[in-house]
């Protein structure tokens, strides 16, 4: 029983493990529509920093974690920085509700297949993304501001 439950462990670790690392892989963002109908053009996400977070307007810690991120995107919004908040299993009417509540003012858009693309299996989980595409950072479960501090000074 004891070896069972060992291989078990093993077993799920692994499994786990790469999706707790930073991916060596570019994000290929789709043109994304914004919850406010404005058209994110592919170029402008392709050339720049990106704190990508995936989140549910149903989920507790992604309305935790959507006013640390608030809270970093006010003090870097003019360097140059992109955040994006990408709502998965949520509707519309939800979304702005999210927005409304928790005071949010970074762009905003429904999931159009990136959150699969990156293997997203639970929310929320953030991406730093440098401005050539390459993951350096993925976090699961909601983060604070140390942990994006640090992360966007990696991609600075």
């Amino acid at each position: 029983m004891r070896k069972q439950i060992i291989i078990f462990f093993i077993s799920t670790i692994s499994l786990l493990l790469p999706s707790f690392v930073a991916s060596e892989t570019n994000v290929k963002y789709n043109e994304l529509t914004t919850i406010t109908g404005e058209t994110i053009e592919v170029e402008t996400l392709n050339n720049s920093p990106v704190v990508l977070s995936v989140m549910a307007e149903w989920c507790p810690s992604c309305r935790a974690e959507a006013m640390e991120l608030q809270e970093a995107y006010e003090v870097y919004k003019d360097k140059g920085i992109i955040f994006l908040g990408l709502f998965v299993k949520s509707s519309d009417k939800g979304i702005k509700r999210f927005i409304r509540r928790n005071g949010v003012t970074f762009t905003v858009a429904k999931d159009n297949g990136i959150a699969r693309q990156l293997g997203v299996w639970s929310i929320p989980v953030t991406f730093i993304v440098a401005k050539d595409g390459l993951i350096k950072r993925r976090y699961f479960g909601q983060i604070n501001q140390a942990v994006i501090k640090k992360g966007i000074e990696e991609i600075e």
